[in-house]
């Protein structure tokens, strides 16, 4: 389209989406005039119930839009095309703020082009730069511009007072300004190194956004940099911008891997010390890869310094916003289809007016109206997915995610409006999907407050047939490792974190996950957890039988008394036996800690000659043995 028509087919679009159930016969115009043709216009009314044409004209399209919705096409009109699904990607002919454009036109501009910032004069947009530009830095702005919309002709001015750095991109008036800062003004107290990897975070997203949005690619894996998923090893996601975590050494106890999502600028210090970690043992875990920092907000919501230091040391270890946002929306659109279908306009629209028409055919009467809820909202969402993740990344998934989704559903069932939480628990069960790891709901006895339920209902809308799924573990296995291991701040972290290997892990998440499936309520793990540490007790009274077992000596009588051993090597074996004794004690007590498969066979051994019907109790009496020995 080469005119501005002053946002009049933004407007028709988002039309036609949230109010998907009505009738449109397409955007017309005349010159500058836009109509959009509803045949049934005197009887249409609004998903609420209100007046079509009123809802429009003042809550719906952009005001200064030449648009007005008709019943029948005026004559001499010509058809205006809805933009496609690449348009939309790219935000084409979006209405934008100035801080919009300032941050699009830096996403669409070289990284060598001079700073700039962005003004609106006499309705015209200028581009502020401290030097005159040069011919060819002029036209490369003008064809970055042409790529946001026909906005009309783009001005330039040079301003040798202004300084980049002394403008800020937030306002201390805006609350809740969540929109991700684009690298060229980030402040200076972050670090080279971080800002690098912010520039990429940018170059990542306007290679791949159309990709993303607009074609059906359903691999969330390549979209992550490498070593962030693996089928060998388990992660878990550990979100503490909301609730206190628990100690760090019960969730590296039971993964290999702990994706973290810091708390704030303000509360990290606090975070750290609920997990018994300090900033600079965090640092350690993550050149160990034992943790790696999940960034779904603005970086300038963080602490620079600690994120600094962190992106010099562990980059490998640092996922920001974007491409958070990437992995969750095409992880999942192989989940629920319709939550990111990579379609136009045009073509979701009529998916919608389709479904809501034949609503009660396809899900039945008892079903057609939460059915129809979820379509409609789905609609709005739509509408509005392409702006939100582009601006917000990550958290842009809030309100056009799955947590919203099912609010609108469980509202429906319920009628309780428990939005707020939803799109709190929707995040955690979305992105942990995206990276193949477990999450653990937040419950406090002391708060009285339980997201399991919650967490339950997300993940079960999110589809459990799928490889890689998003699982909830239930928050009591935390509490058993915890008891069981007697874990506390007194271990140092990062020895806790070199002791336990993925053959000790695997093994005690399989154990305290069977403990809180066969005793869900918090009365029954607690009498297991005592019987349990019953058990462990009894065993530590006389541990590793096996090492006392003279394995050696038993084979050699046997093989000397069938007379298959050659005199000579009677006399040697004696002498051999020792050593082969030495060096099958210490594999009996290296194996179990290393290799997972020859463990429990050690464990089951050492159980059965200790008289214990569990392998588990020697598992647990000899990890205990090892976290004692740390804290030594």
């Amino acid at each position: 389209m080469n005119y501005d028509d002053h946002y009049a087919r933004w407007s028709y679009e988002q039309l036609l989406l949230q109010q998907p159930h009505v009738e449109f016969g397409g955007l017309w115009r005349i010159e500058w005039r836009h109509f959009v043709i509803c045949p049934q216009l005197q009887a249409a009314r609004t998903v609420d119930g209100g007046d079509l044409a009123g809802w429009f004209h003042n809550e719906c399209r952009v005001i200064t839009a030449p648009i007005e919705i008709v019943a029948s096409c005026p004559l001499g009109a010509e058809r205006v095309p809805e933009r496609t699904a690449t348009e939309r990607a790219a935000l084409t002919g979006a209405p934008r703020t100035l801080r919009d454009v300032l941050v699009d036109m830096g996403l669409a501009l070289s990284r060598d082009f001079p700073p700039f910032t962005v003004r609106s004069v006499d309705q015209k947009i200028v581009i502020i730069t401290k030097e005159l530009l040069a011919s060819e830095q002029i036209a490369e702005a003008r064809a970055a511009f042409a790529t946001l919309g026909n906005y009309g002709d783009l001005r330039f001015e040079a301003d040798s007072a202004w300084e980049n750095d002394q403008e800020a991109f937030r306002s201390s008036a805006m609350q809740g300004d969540i929109d991700l800062i684009p690298s060229r003004r980030l402040p200076t107290c972050f670090g080279r190194a971080l800002r690098s990897l912010l520039e990429e975070d940018e170059d990542f997203w306007v290679d791949n956004r159309n990709r993303i949005l607009a074609t059906p690619h359903n691999d969330p894996g390549a979209l992550l940099p490498d070593g962030w998923t693996s089928s060998k090893k388990l992660s878990c996601f550990v979100e503490v911008t909301a609730f206190p975590p628990e100690n760090m050494r019960t969730y590296l106890s039971l993964y290999d891997t702990v994706h973290l999502a810091p708390r704030i600028n303000t509360t990290f210090q606090a975070g750290c010390g609920a997990m018994g970690v300090t900033p600079k043992e965090l640092h350690k875990l993550m050149e160990m890869g034992r943790v790696k920092i999940v960034l779904p907000q603005a970086i300038d919501r963080y602490l620079p310094d600690w994120l600094s230091e962190a992106a010099e040391i562990a980059p490998q270890s640092l996922l920001l916003s974007r491409r958070l946002a990437a992995a969750t929306i095409v992880d999942a659109r192989r989940r629920i289809p319709f939550l990111y279908p990579p379609l136009s306009v045009a073509h979701r629209y009529i998916l919608l007016h389709v479904l809501l028409a034949k609503a009660k055919d396809i899900v039945g009467s008892e079903k057609e109206l939460q059915f129809v809820q979820s379509l409609k909202r789905l609609g709005a969402m739509w509408a509005q997915v392409e702006w939100a993740v582009q601006s917000r990344g990550a958290m842009g998934n809030t309100f056009v995610g799955v947590g919203d989704l099912a609010a609108t559903l469980f509202e429906h069932l319920s009628g309780r409006d428990l939005r707020l939480e939803f799109w709190g628990v929707g995040n955690k069960v979305s992105w942990a999907a995206a990276l193949g790891s477990h999450i653990f709901p937040f419950k406090s006895e002391d708060q009285g407050y339980d997201e399991s339920a919650l967490c339950d209902f997300v993940a079960g809308m999110y589809g459990s047939s799928l490889k890689g799924k998003s699982n909830t573990a239930p928050p009591a296995i935390l509490t058993a490792v915890a008891d069981l291991l007697a874990i506390d701040n007194d271990a140092p972290v990062l020895d806790f974190a070199e002791e336990f290997s993925s053959a000790t892990i695997s093994r005690l998440r399989e154990l305290v996950l069977k403990l809180a499936r066969e005793n869900p309520t918090p009365d029954a793990m607690e009498d297991a957890i005592r019987s349990f540490n019953a058990d462990v007790r009894r065993y530590e009274k006389r541990p590793d039988r096996l090492r006392s077992v003279n394995l050696v000596g038993m084979l050699a009588d046997i093989a000397g008394a069938s007379g298959v051993l050659h005199p000579t090597m009677e006399r040697i074996v004696p002498l051999a036996g020792n050593v082969v004794s030495s060096m099958l004690a210490i594999a009996i007590e290296e194996m179990p800690r290393r290799y997972e498969a020859p463990g429990k066979i050690v464990d089951f051994l050492n159980s059965a000659l200790a008289g214990q019907t569990n392998a588990g109790t020697v598992l647990v009496a000899r990890t205990r043995k090892d976290v004692a020995r740390l804290k030594k």
